[in-house]
């Protein structure tokens, strides 16, 4: 388990950087949906579900996608 949550943290890392170097790219923040969701970060999925809508709202004026969306719920 405790392992499992290393791989994870990992990942998470990995695409907070990967975000940090393209603020848009919508399917990096669904991956770290899904991480945070996986470690057991309900909160963070979350977090990471509403900066992805604000960023893509301000940026190009959409909405997330529907395997976005999918990921939220």
């Amino acid at each position: 388990m405790l392992e499992e949550q290393r791989d994870y943290q990992a990942g998470i890392l990995y695409a907070q950087r990967l975000l940090g170097m393209d603020p848009l790219h919508e399917a990096t923040y669904r991956r770290l949906i899904q991480l945070h969701a996986l470690n057991g970060d309900r909160a963070g999925a979350l977090r990471v579900y509403h900066t992805c809508v604000t960023v893509l709202q301000r940026e190009l004026n959409v909405h997330p996608s529907a395997a976005t969306r999918e990921a939220y719920q």
